[in-house]
């Protein structure tokens, strides 16, 4: 079990190692001439009402710095940095309880750098650095290839093309199993869609590695933290209003029984004036043929079809055309019938419990693009059904107490508060203040 500790220290590095000549820029929050101000964050796992299931989960951090030469100031041009303080430079915040040994916080690149400048004023800078994630969600991957059409195997394909190794991402093994065979044009459009059909969120952590983890568990979770009263502040409820769903449909599909579909169909046949037998391999196992369509290529039909007959053998069906032809013509034979093995789509529908009925209520369909049966789909549906109801029933805590160890998806449990309050949580979204004051708040979802 991780424990807490109270405020901390910041470090920001900013990383000039692209420009020959240059070091790195550092400051930190202990005093000197150059130090950090505050320190902001804000990072939470996308639940919105039109998607509440799967997202990709980016964070950013703000930071505003005071420099007694203004180093870092993009309007001093005296600076040995003139020219290079632009957005798109690399930044890492780390943080430290006794100012000596730092952990990596918040990294990422700047996307928005300001300050203002004139000789004998100083001013503050301020920051803004968005996580890896921002920057891989823009990339166009519509040339991406990747073999293996899973989803994993997709997130992996972008990564890569992000310039990524293996070691700097972890992906649950339940997206291996999940079809995924076609990238979108751009890569966040990709992974929010993975995030969808998976039911799973995508951050990086504190570590700096990128997280894909579903946000279902069907194994009982042990929590990674341990709070009671006596280490938080005042809970706030949060009423999610709007998650404004009644209903949860679950689309899936079935295997066996007998299915609707073309069963053989062949181009170019010729067709002589009297019998014609025509042999055609079957695709599907075939338990009755239910018609059968003969399209002419040519405008002009033949006089008369006299007669049309087939029959159905262990791997191919034979049509019979009796025509009456002045001249030999060509056309496409297509076979329809009931196959045995086929699939089928099915759908359950489940209430959500405590939900509206008017007419800004909704239904949340979920398409699983998965084989189950009836039993698995109504489970998975009460599962989601769960979830949203949750949502709903979110709890916010405000605390001066907490470390930014903790982090969105990590598991808390609450105890010694009341039997309202106590139990399993999981976190969903959290802010930093770091300044005059410190602040920690975190949004927490209960689970158990």
């Amino acid at each position: 079990m991780s424990t807490f500790f109270e405020a901390e220290n910041f470090k920001i590095v900013i990383d000039f190692s692209d420009v020959t000549g240059l070091s790195d820029y550092v400051a930190t929050t202990l005093p000197g001439e150059q130090y950090i101000q505050t320190v902001n964050t804000e990072t939470n796992d996308g639940n919105r009402g039109d998607n509440p299931l799967g997202n990709m989960c980016s964070g950013r951090c703000y930071v505003s710095l005071f420099d007694n030469d203004d180093t870092v100031n993009p309007m001093n041009e005296l600076s040995v940095y003139a020219g290079y303080m632009t957005p798109g430079r690399k930044a890492t915040v780390y943080k430290s309880a006794d100012g000596e040994n730092w952990t990596r916080y918040f990294g990422g690149i700047i996307t928005n750098w300001q300050g203002s400048f004139k000789d004998g004023l100083h001013n503050v800078t301020t920051l803004t650095i968005e996580d890896d994630l921002n920057s891989i969600g823009m990339m166009d991957v519509s040339n991406v290839v990747y073999t293996g059409a899973t989803a994993a195997a997709a997130l992996a394909a972008i990564f890569t093309a992000y310039g990524l190794i293996s070691s700097d991402y972890v992906i649950d093994s339940s997206l291996n199993s999940i079809p995924y065979s076609q990238l979108k044009s751009l890569a966040r459009q990709t992974i929010n869609d993975i995030c969808y059909r998976a039911l799973a969120y995508i951050q990086i952590k504190q570590d700096g590695k990128i997280y894909v983890k579903p946000l279902i568990q069907a194994a009982p979770q042990v929590a990674d933290y341990e709070l009671t009263g006596n280490d938080i502040g005042p809970l706030t409820p949060i009423n999610t209003s709007a998650v404004n769903f009644n209903k949860v449909k679950i689309t899936y599909t079935t295997e066996g029984g007998l299915a609707y579909q073309l069963i053989a169909s062949q181009t170019d046949i010729e067709i002589l004036n009297g019998i014609n037998n025509i042999v055609l391999d079957s695709l599907a196992k075939i338990y009755s043929i239910e018609g059968v369509s003969v399209t002419i290529d040519e405008e002009d039909a033949p006089q008369e079809y006299n007669d049309i007959t087939y029959t159905a053998g262990d791997n191919n069906i034979t049509v019979t055309i009796d025509a009456t032809l002045d001249n030999a013509k060509t056309c496409r034979i297509d076979v329809y019938g009931l196959v045995e093995g086929g699939t089928q789509t099915k759908a359950v529908i489940i209430d959500l419990p405590n939900s509206s009925t008017g007419s800004q209520a909704e239904t949340f369909e979920y398409n699983s693009n998965s084989i189950m049966n009836q039993t698995t789909a109504t489970t998975l549906a009460n599962r989601i059904a769960a979830y949203i109801e949750d949502l709903r029933k979110q709890i916010k805590i405000q605390t001066s107490f907490a470390t930014p160890d903790l982090e969105v998806s990590d598991t808390v449990e609450l105890s010694g508060i009341s039997a309202t309050y106590d139990g399993l949580y999981r976190v969903s979204a959290v802010s930093l203040e770091y300044g005059e004051t410190y602040n920690v708040g975190f949004t927490l979802l209960k689970i158990s």
